[in-house]
């Protein structure tokens, strides 16, 4: 059985992982919101307005991919620590059955 600090090293470790995700998805997303409509075409409306018509495919290229990360990336974290600990806890009882 894992001891509390193990527990709480691993719960610490999955929530920095969790944050490093958080900021990639993000900035992932805001990139594509940004260049979506920066990257867009200008077109003139009606009365002489203009206005910009976002690049669809980066828009929303970029806001599923930066999703997507949001979503994967901590489930990706949690099942690399736990099959860790999962790991070492195999390993400590092989151990104490040799001996």
């Amino acid at each position: 059985m894992t001891t509390w600090g193990r527990a709480f090293r691993a719960a610490s470790d999955f929530i920095i992982y969790s944050i490093i995700w958080i900021i990639v998805g993000g900035a992932i997303m805001f990139a594509g919101y940004y260049f979506g409509y920066e990257l867009g075409i200008e077109r003139y409306g009606p009365f002489g307005v203009t206005y910009r018509e976002p690049n669809w495919g980066i828009l929303i290229g970029g806001i599923i991919v930066g999703y997507i990360i949001l979503v994967l990336g901590p489930l990706a974290s949690m099942f690399k620590i736990l099959s860790e600990i999962t790991a070492d806890e195999v390993e400590k009882r092989i151990k104490s059955l040799k001996t």
